[in-house]
């Protein structure tokens, strides 16, 4: 399923601490569905807006026009 699916490639996230952009490294296809980690601005914040700024197109020639960000987790020191 992962592989019909365009990929995040570079995602931006905003927070009530600042902006940051980050781009995501091109993966193999055998590691598709194992995480990928950005770094935000650290500190309490209200909101969290994740914006997909670029995709990678889907592997193979029967691939969607989707792209979707199956899970996000925040990290506190």
């Amino acid at each position: 399923l992962y592989q019909v699916n365009g990929r995040a490639r570079q995602i931006t996230t905003q927070t009530d601490r600042g902006t940051t952009t980050a781009s995501l490294p091109d993966k193999p296809t055998e590691a598709f569905a194992e995480f990928q980690q950005v770094t935000i601005a650290s500190g309490s914040t209200d909101s969290v807006r994740l914006t997909i700024r670029s995709v990678r197109a889907s592997a193979g020639s029967s691939g969607t026009k989707d792209t979707a960000i199956s899970e996000v987790e925040f990290w506190g020191e």
